[in-house]
C-alpha cells in the first residue's frame, strides 16, 4: 500500500530553516550575516517574513555556509539542532500521532506546507515502511545539505516519539561514501547504504506500528486540522500564483502594476493582495521573479545588448538594470552571458 501525498507548488523552503541555519551558524562562532548576504535574503531571512526562499536563494546560502564552516557535514549538524515546533503545526501532528507510520502519513500530506520543493512517498509493505524523498524542482548543489538535513530531522523526530532504538532503519542514499563518512554515526542511529538509486528511509514494521509514547489523540486532530487549513488556504494562494505568473510570462515590455492585475484578473485591489498573501509572496516579489527569469533567458539565448534587455524588461537605463539584477543573482548581468546563468 501507497500513501499519496499532497501535489506541492515548487515555491521554495519555509525561511524559518535559514533563519535556523543563521541561529546555528551564530552558535559555531560563524557570522551568519555572510552567508544570508550570499543568498540575497538579510532581511528576510532575519525578520518574521514568511515568504518562500527560492531554490537559487538557498544554494547560494547553503554554499557559502559551507565554505566558512569547513564542514561537508554541515547538512547533518543543522538537522540535528532543528527542533519539532519549529516545524510548525506539521511537527505537532507528527509527535501527536500515534504510530511512527502515521506520523510518516503526516509528513507526506503536509510537507508541501515546510517545503514545497520536497516530496514524499510511503510505502507499506510486509516487513518494512519505505518513505522515497523526491523533489519537485531541481536542487541542484543544494541536494544533499537538504536531504542529510531532513533525514535527520525526521529521526529526531520520529526517535522523540516513539523512544525505541532505532538501529534497524536503513537510510539508502544516491551519492558515494565521502571520505568523512564516519560524521553519518554521530547524527542517524541507522544505517547508511551509499551510492543507491533513489533516497529513501526504510523503517522496520515492527518499529513503524509500534505506539507512539508522545501519542495525543485530540493534540494530534487539533493539530492536523490546523494542517489542512492552511493546506487548503495555500493551494488558493498558489492557483492565483499561477495565474499571475501566465500572465506577466505573457508580458514583453509592459509590465502591470499591482491594480491593473488585479483588474485583469477580476478581484478587487485589497481581495488581490490578500489572496496573493496566501502563497507566501506579494506582487512586486513575483514580478521581480519573472523579470529576473526572462532577464536571465535572455542573456543566455540571445545577442541583445544589456540596455535593450534592460529596456524590454522595463527599466529606464542600463544601470538601473544591473543594480537589480546584481540584486537578484549577485553578479553582474554581462558574467551569465553564454549559458554562465544556467550554471
Amino acid at each position: 500500500m501507497q500513501t499519496k501525498r499532497s501535489t506541492p507548488a515548487p515555491s521554495g523552503v519555509h525561511p524559518v530553516y535559514l533563519r535556523l541555519l543563521a541561529n546555528h551558524l551564530e552558535r559555531c562562532g560563524i557570522a551568519a550575516t555572510s552567508v544570508l548576504v550570499a543568498a540575497g535574503l538579510p532581511a528576510q531571512a532575519m525578520g518574521a517574513d514568511e515568504a518562500p526562499v527560492s531554490v537559487a536563494a538557498l544554494q547560494r546560502a547553503l554554499l557559502m555556509a559551507e565554505r566558512l564552516s569547513g564542514s561537508p557535514w554541515l547538512g547533518l549538524e543543522f538537522g540535528a539542532s532543528v527542533q519539532a515546533f519549529s516545524h510548525g503545526p506539521l511537527g505537532l501532528a507528527a509527535a501527536a500521532s500515534g504510530s511512527l507510520r502515521q506520523a510518516l502519513e503526516v509528513a507526506c500530506r503536509f510537507i508541501a506546507l515546510r517545503a514545497p520543493v520536497l516530496r514524499l512517498d510511503l510505502t507499506v509493505a510486509t516487513d518494512a515502511l519505505r518513505l522515497r524523498l523526491g523533489e519537485a524542482v531541481d536542487l541542484g548543489s543544494a541536494r544533499r545539505f537538504v536531504s542529510e538535513a531532513l533525514l535527520v530531522m525526521l529521526e529526531r523526530l520520529l526517535q522523540a516519539a516513539s523512544a525505541r532504538a532505532f538501529d534497524a532503519v536503513e537510510y539508502a542514499l544516491p551519492w558515494p561514501e565521502p571520505a568523512w563518512s564516519r560524521h553519518y554515526a554521530a547524527f542517524l542511529a541507522g544505517r547508511p547504504v551509499f551510492s543507491a538509486a533513489g533516497l529513501e528511509l526504510r523503517i522496520p514494521r515492527t518499529l513503524a506500528d509500534a505506539p507512539c509514547l508522545s501519542a495525543d489523540p485530540d493534540a494530534f486532530v487539533f493539530a492536523r486540522a490546523e494542517c489542512e487549513r492552511r493546506l487548503a488556504q495555500d493551494a488558493d494562494g498558489r492557483d492565483l500564483l499561477a495565474r499571475v505568473r501566465r500572465r506577466l510570462w505573457a508580458c514583453e515590455t509592459d509590465w502591470p502594476d499591482a491594480p491593473a492585475m488585479a483588474s485583469a484578473l477580476g478581484l478587487s485591489l485589497r481581495g488581490f493582495h490578500r489572496a496573493l498573501a496566501a502563497s507566501g509572496l506579494g506582487y512586486r516579489a513575483v514580478l521581480d521573479e519573472v523579470r529576473f527569469e526572462r532577464a536571465a533567458r535572455l542573456l543566455r539565448e540571445t545577442a541583445l545588448p544589456i540596455e535593450a534587455i534592460a529596456l524590454r524588461l522595463g527599466y529606464a537605463d542600463a544601470s538601473n538594470f544591473s543594480r537589480c539584477f546584481r540584486r537578484w543573482s549577485g553578479q553582474a548581468p554581462s558574467r551569465c552571458r553564454g549559458g554562465a546563468a544556467g550554471a
